[in-house]
C-alpha cells in the first residue's frame, strides 16, 4: 500500500461506512489532479483532508469537542510537515 493509499485509508476510518468508498474516489481524483511538480507530503495531505471535509459529519455531544481538538492538532502537524 502506498503512502497516499494509507493516508486515504486513515481518513476514511472516521467516516460513516456508506461514505468511505465515495470519499476514496473523490480523494483519489483530487490526488490525480495535482501537478506532478507539486506532489509532496504536505500537498497530498491537504488534498485528502479537503476531500474528507466534504464527507465528515462530527458526532453530537461531548465527543465533538474532543474530536475538534484532535483535528486541530492534525492540521498543525500537517502544516509543519508541508
Amino acid at each position: 500500500m502506498s503512502d497516499q493509499e494509507e493516508l486515504i485509508d486513515r481518513f476514511s476510518r472516521s467516516l460513516d461506512p456508506v461514505d468511505r468508498e465515495p470519499f476514496r474516489r473523490v480523494a483519489e481524483e483530487a490526488l490525480a489532479q495535482l501537478p506532478p511538480a507539486t506532489v509532496g507530503p504536505g500537498t497530498v495531505y491537504r488534498a485528502v483532508e479537503l476531500a474528507w471535509r466534504g464527507f465528515f459529519r462530527p458526532p453530537d455531544g461531548p465527543a465533538r469537542s474532543e474530536l475538534w481538538v484532535t483535528q486541530v492538532r492534525l492540521r498543525q502537524r500537517a502544516s509543519l510537515a508541508g
